[in-house]
């Protein structure tokens, strides 16, 4: 285990040296360094037996002076750009910093490593690489410069790194480092291509994840001065009059760095980056942070108001995105709605925190974060290939480029329809769920019964402009591009005709040791099986069968009655497919919901310090 957790936590920050100063072997480099850490994720998991645990306290002047640095550098690019969000919330953590450092920092164990960090490991490392290894085809024609490319991947490169150290660290004053870290890497990457968009929605990210570093440095603060201890494990473990005002704060950093309304401005806005960023964002680092984070104090908010609270907000966001998106032709913009919507259910199965929910949460994690990767890669290739941004203009991409075609509706299908852990997870949550009871219960359920409604309308429509047929001819496809994504396409087969066991063994060990109790399913190649109901084999070998239908239904259905008549068109009217026609069912309520969610947040405050 040492070596593996040594090679993942320094491998990447060497690799990326390497790749930006010699730029001669960058494509040994990157080679090299995937391989290395696929290999070494999946060796450590394999070799766990119990939890890894090291201490560093020679290293924490080196901690804080990074954090001042950092925190001073943000302050700079405030002050630079004008910007008086950046430069206020910058020395608002400058003051909280040295607060936090005037009181004693008590002995603990600064790295520790158990089944939910190495879990993250496989996520963050197996799919980071393949994103990595696809931008060294697309970062070719994202720039001529070869000092750009090298910076790109070398930031690539360390964002893995930095989020491999993140999901290790239990001591707060170091995960906040890391935490800050992660919004460096995203700042500039957001802002890689220099315009003015891009830069502007850099420094929206960078202002909305500083009050997540606030929020994370409040946590701090009530773990030491009134727990006396900065030690995550510690704090759940053994709680403490104020661990809930603590477990409040600690959840405003995960919302805010899961873009949850009214915080989803910052990824929407990240839409401007190249794709290999977008895909890196939305499957393997940055917003995973959120339900990492609250899985890790679910024993904390397990059946609390607080949790209640979070779980809310987290089906709001799921809710409304997923019904905003509805609106959007934009395919990258849909694919970051629909991001959004789903991690407001991996945080409301955290915050429930059953043992249903958590594996729940643990599932949506895994599948969410390899078809997003996929879907972003194949954005990319549709921008940079085919000059397609729009869903408005792939009519006859199937003629064009079929294998492009396949994985985009493989990763679609993988978010909407059995026998893909997405859809196990809604049903594990809407069975566990049931167990739970109580009004709170049924209306988070309604949230989701209606989002999932919202989304699988979106993934159809969707679905059906990329199958419609059309006169284009048959293109040379490049497989430099559609080797990662085709992977990650083989990935989502596997663990879906092998969930039964997955979900039975990977999936509900580490569940197990999240909520420290027996999670109730059991899985094996024959079926899952809960307390209250299977699903059988033949059940998931049977929906494999009827996926081959749901494209077809999506490009032939026809909408009566809703034929338009655009303007300019002589007043001819136009027929509207399923796939063509356009909803805006939330547009009324998004002010509404933002000020919901605000209120929810403050709320989150409240229930923490009147340890509700």
């Amino acid at each position: 285990m040492q070596t593996y957790l040594a090679i993942l936590l320094s491998a990447p920050f060497i690799a990326a040296i390497g790749i930006f100063y010699i730029s001669r072997y960058v494509l040994f480099l990157v080679f090299s360094l995937s391989a290395v850490l696929i290999g070494s994720s999946v060796l450590a998991y394999l070799s766990y037996e119990s939890a890894y645990i090291l201490s560093f306290p020679s290293l924490n002047p080196f901690v804080v002076t990074a954090d001042a640095v950092l925190l001073l550098y943000f302050a700079s690019v405030g002050w630079k750009s004008r910007h008086r969000a950046i430069l206020a919330l910058s020395i608002g953590q400058i003051v909280l910093l040295g607060v936090l450092e005037s009181f004693d920092t008590p002995q603990g164990f600064d790295i520790l490593v158990d089944r939910l960090s190495l879990f993250m490991f496989l996520l963050i490392n197996v799919v980071g690489s393949l994103i990595l290894l696809y931008a060294l085809r697309y970062v070719r024609d994202e720039t001529d410069d070869p000092s750009r490319q090298g910076l790109f991947l070398s930031l690539l490169s360390a964002f893995l790194g930095i989020m491999n150290l993140l999901v290790s660290t239990d001591n707060l004053q170091w995960l906040f480092l890391f935490f800050e870290l992660t919004t460096l890497a995203s700042f500039w990457l957001i802002g890689f291509r220099q315009n003015d968009e891009s830069l502007d929605n850099a420094r929206t990210a960078l202002w909305m994840n500083q009050i997540g570093g606030i929020s994370l440095l409040g946590a701090a603060l009530v773990a030491k001065v009134l727990l006396g201890s900065v030690y995550l494990s510690e704090i759940v473990s053994e709680g403490g009059e104020y661990v809930m005002l603590f477990a409040a704060f600690f959840s405003l950093a995960a919302l805010i760095k899961g873009a949850q309304i009214p915080f989803s401005g910052w990824l929407l806005g990240a839409m401007v980056a190249p794709a290999p960023v977008s895909a890196i964002l939305h499957s393997s680092t940055m917003v995973k942070i959120a339900p990492y984070f609250l899985l890790k104090i679910s024993p904390i908010l397990a059946l609390t108001v607080l949790g209640w609270i979070i779980a809310l907000i987290g089906a709001i966001s799921f809710l409304v995105s997923a019904a905003l998106a509805l609106r959007e032709d934009n395919f990258k913009k849909i694919l970051a709605y629909s991001t959004i919507s789903l991690l407001g259910l991996m945080i409301l199965t955290a915050a429930l925190a059953t043992p249903l929910s958590v594996l729940a949460c643990l599932l949506l994690i895994v599948f969410h974060g390899i078809s997003k990767a996929l879907l972003f890669m194949c954005a990319g290739v549709m921008e940079k290939r085919y000059r397609i941004k729009s869903i408005e203009s792939v009519h006859g991409l199937l003629k064009r480029s079929p294998l492009l075609t396949l994985l985009v509706v493989l990763g679609f299908f993988s978010i909407a329809l059995p026998p893909f852990g997405v859809f196990f997870a809604k049903w594990l949550v809407y069975e566990g769920g049931n167990g739970v009871g109580g009004v709170a219960t049924i209306i988070l359920l309604l949230f989701i019964a209606v989002g999932s409604v919202a989304l699988t309308l979106l993934y159809f429509k969707t679905i059906g402009r990329f199958i419609a047929d059309g006169t284009a001819q048959r293109e040379k496809e490049d497989y430099r591009y559609l080797v990662p994504p085709a992977v990650l396409g083989v990935l989502l087969l596997a663990f879906a005709l092998f969930i039964s066991p997955a979900v039975g063994g990977f999936f509900r060990d580490t569940a197990t040791d999240i909520v420290l109790n027996p999670v109730p399913v059991w899985g094996e190649m024959g079926g899952i099986i809960l307390p209250f109901g299977q699903i059988q084999l033949w059940h998931i070998i049977a929906a494999f069968f009827l996926l081959g239908i749901a494209p077809l239904l999506a490009a032939t259905i026809r909408l009566k009655g809703v034929d338009r008549v655009k303007a300019y068109a002589c007043g001819e009217r136009i027929e509207t497919d399923a796939y063509s026609f356009y909803f805006d069912p939330a547009g009324k309520i998004e002010s509404f919901a933002n000020r919901l969610s605000l209120v929810l947040f403050l709320l989150v405050i409240l229930a923490g310090a009147l340890n509700l």
